[in-house]
C-alpha cells in the first residue's frame, strides 16, 4: 500500500463526507489469547491518567481519506487509503477523551490479531523521550518482534481536542499506553512532525520509506510492538 501525495482541503467537514455515508461493522469477538496482560514498556515516566469509560467499540469501515494535521495553522491534508479498521478513544489526563479512527500505515502478518485486540479506549499512562523510544524500538526489532504502525484521524467533532493533543506532544515526549492484551507488548502514540530530525533517524520513519515520502503535515501515529511469542 502506497500513499498518494497530500491534497489540500477547503474545510474540515469535507474530509468526512464519505466516512459519514458508510456503516460501521463491529469486530468479531476477541480470542482467549488476546485478553489483558500485565506487560508494559520499559523506562516509562508514569502519569496519573484517572479512570475512563467508553461505549465505543472496535469497528471496520470503508473510506478513502487519511488525514494529517498541521497544528500551527490547523490546516489539513489528505492521504489516499483503503479503510479504517478501528474507532475508539485516546484518553489522557491533560486532554481528556479524544475520539479517533485508526488507519493501517505499516502492517504485517499480525495485523488481523492486532485489529481484534484493539480496546475501546487507549489510555495514556506514561511518557518517554524520543531517544528512549528509538532505543526500545531497535532492541525489539533486533529481538525479532513485529511492529505495526497506524495513523490516527480525529472524528469531525474532535478537531480542537486533536490540535490540543498535537501541541502538547510537541514537547518531544512519546506517549505510552496502558497494556491491553498479551499480543501487543508495547503501544506508543507518536507525533511525527514533518521536519522531525530525531525520529527520521529511525528506518521506520525514514523519508526513504515510501509511506512517508510525501508527508507534508504532522501525523499522529500509533506504534504497536508485538510480544516475542506472537511475532512471526
Amino acid at each position: 500500500m502506497r500513499f498518494q501525495p497530500l491534497l489540500g482541503l477547503r474545510d474540515f467537514e469535507s474530509a468526512y463526507e464519505e466516512v459519514s455515508r458508510t456503516a460501521a461493522v463491529s469486530a468479531n469477538q476477541i480470542p482467549g489469547d488476546l485478553k489483558k496482560d500485565k506487560s508494559s514498556a520499559s523506562g516509562v515516566d508514569a502519569v496519573s491518567s484517572g479512570s475512563s469509560t467508553s461505549s465505543d467499540s472496535s469497528s471496520m469501515n470503508k473510506t478513502s481519506s487519511l488525514i494529517g494535521i498541521n497544528s500551527s495553522n490547523k490546516s489539513l491534508g489528505v492521504y489516499q487509503s483503503s479503510s479504517y479498521f478501528w474507532e475508539g478513544v485516546i484518553f489522557s489526563k491533560e486532554n481528556g477523551k479524544l475520539k479517533v479512527k485508526a488507519f493501517e500505515v505499516i502492517g504485517s502478518e499480525m495485523m488481523p490479531n492486532f485489529v481484534l485486540a484493539m480496546p475501546p479506549t487507549l489510555e495514556c499512562v506514561g511518557r518517554i523521550t524520543s531517544h528512549k523510544f528509538l532505543d526500545n524500538l531497535k532492541l525489539k526489532e533486533l529481538n525479532g518482534q513485529g511492529v505495526v504502525v497506524v495513523t490516527f484521524l480525529p472524528v469531525e467533532t474532535e478537531r480542537e481536542v486533536f490540535c490540543s493533543l498535537i501541541n502538547h506532544m510537541k514537547q518531544g515526549r512519546i506517549v505510552v499506553t496502558k497494556p491491553f492484551c498479551e499480543v501487543v507488548e508495547d503501544f506508543y502514540i507518536v507525533l511525527l512532525l514533518k521536519d522531525d530530525a530525531v525520529l527520521r533517524d529511525a528506518n521506520l520513519f525514514s523519508a526513504d520509506n515510501s509511506y512517508f515520502q510525501n508527508q507534508k503535515d504532522d501525523l499522529l501515529l500509533g506504534v504497536a510492538v508485538f510480544s516475542k511469542q506472537h511475532s512471526y
